[in-house]
C-alpha cells in the first residue's frame, strides 16, 4: 500500500508543479462593452493574457469586418462573457438553447508589435472561424448555419500573425449542432509567438511524460496481477492508470490524438467521457481491495450501478 500511496502523492506533485502559473506582476486586464485595453500591457516582461470579458454578441448570424463599417452595422444581443457558455442566454423573451450559430466580437487596444504575435486557440464548440482585422487567421471544423452545414473538430492549435496596429478587431464565427454546450467555453490566449510556443511545449510534455508513466505503470500492475492472482489491487491501480491514460490524451492538447490517431470528433468526446465515468468505479475497486473491512462492498456495489448507468449513455447516445 505504501508503495501506491508514493505514487499517487508523486504525481499530485507533479500535476500540481505543471498547472501552477507565477503569479502576474501586472494584474491581467479583461474586456468590458467589448474593448480589451492593453495599451499599458507589456508583452514581454507581462508575459500573455487570455482575451477574457465581455464580447459583443451577434446570435443567428455571421457578420464580417465589413459590415461592422457599413452605414447599418448589425444589432448587437448583448455582450456575453468569455470564457462561457451561450446556453440560457437571454435575448428579448428568448432563453437560447445550445443549437445555432453566432459571431462574437472584440476590439483590441494595443501598441504596435515588432515582433511577431500568435493565439493559443483551444476548444470552442463546436466548429468555429477566427478573423484578425478582416482577414481569417485559423479555424476549426467548418461553422455552418444547419447541422448538415456544420462539422465539428477538436484540435487545440496556435495560430502565429503580425500585429503592427494599434487596434486590432477580433471575430470569431461559431456554430454548434453537435454539443450540450455552445459558446467561447475557452478563452484565446494572446502573447507574443516566442511565450506562445513555450506555453504549448509545455502542455505537450507534460502530456507525453503523463501519458507514457501512466501507460508503464498500467501495464506493469496488470502483469504483476497474472503473474501473482492473488491480490486484486495490483490489477484494479493498473486500470485505473489505463483509465487515466485515456483522460490525458482527450483533454487539452491532444497532441498524441491528433498526430497519431485518426479519431472523429465523436470519438474523441466518448473516449473523454468514458475516462471521467470510469475513473470512479476503477479508482472505489482499488481502495476497496486495500481497504475490504472498510469500504462496504454494499457501497461499492451502489457505486458500480450508478456507474454503469452514466457509461451507458455514452454507448446508447450521441455525443
Amino acid at each position: 500500500m505504501a508503495r501506491y500511496l508514493k505514487i499517487i502523492l508523486f504525481f499530485v506533485f507533479f500535476i500540481s508543479s505543471q498547472s501552477y502559473s507565477p503569479a502576474y506582476t501586472t494584474l491581467p486586464p479583461i474586456a468590458k462593452n467589448g474593448i480589451l485595453d492593453l495599451r499599458n500591457w507589456n508583452f514581454e516582461t507581462d508575459g500573455t493574457v487570455y482575451l477574457a470579458g465581455e464580447w459583443e454578441f451577434y446570435f443567428g448570424d455571421f457578420f464580417s469586418s465589413k459590415d461592422f463599417k457599413s452605414e447599418n452595422p448589425p444589432k448587437m444581443s448583448g455582450f456575453i462573457k468569455v470564457p462561457g457558455k451561450w446556453n440560457g442566454y437571454k435575448i428579448g423573451n428568448k432563453l437560447l438553447s445550445s443549437e445555432g450559430y453566432a459571431t462574437y466580437r472584440l476590439n483590441i487596444l494595443l501598441k504596435p508589435q515588432k515582433d511577431f504575435m500568435a493565439f493559443k486557440v483551444l476548444d470552442m464548440f463546436t466548429a468555429f472561424t477566427v478573423f484578425v482585422n478582416g482577414k481569417q487567421i485559423t479555424s476549426m471544423g467548418i461553422p455552418g448555419k444547419t447541422t448538415e452545414t456544420s462539422i465539428p473538430k477538436m484540435s487545440p492549435h496556435i495560430t502565429i500573425f503580425n500585429c503592427d496596429t494599434e487596434k486590432m478587431e477580433v471575430i470569431i464565427h461559431i456554430s454548434n449542432f453537435h454539443h450540450q454546450k455552445a459558446g467561447v467555453w475557452n478563452a484565446i490566449r494572446f502573447g507574443r509567438q516566442n511565450y506562445i510556443l513555450k506555453v504549448r511545449d509545455r502542455a505537450v510534455f507534460f502530456e507525453i511524460f503523463c501519458f507514457g508513466s501512466l501507460l508503464i505503470m498500467g501495464f506493469y500492475h496488470i502483469v504483476l496481477f497474472i503473474l501473482r492472482k492473488k491480490e486484486l489491487s495490483p490489477f484494479y491501480f493498473g486500470i485505473l492508470c489505463l483509465v487515466f491514460v485515456i483522460r490525458t490524451i482527450t483533454s487539452e492538447e491532444r497532441f498524441i490524438i491528433n498526430n497519431f490517431l485518426n479519431l472523429s470528433w465523436e470519438q474523441v468526446l466518448k473516449m473523454d467521457y468514458f475516462s471521467i465515468y470510469m475513473s470512479v468505479p476503477a479508482f472505489c475497486m482499488f481502495i476497496q481491495s486495500l481497504f475490504p473491512e472498510e469500504f462496504k462492498k454494499i457501497v461499492l456495489k451502489i457505486i458500480l450501478l450508478i456507474s454503469i448507468i452514466f457509461l451507458s449513455t455514452i454507448f446508447f447516445n450521441s455525443a
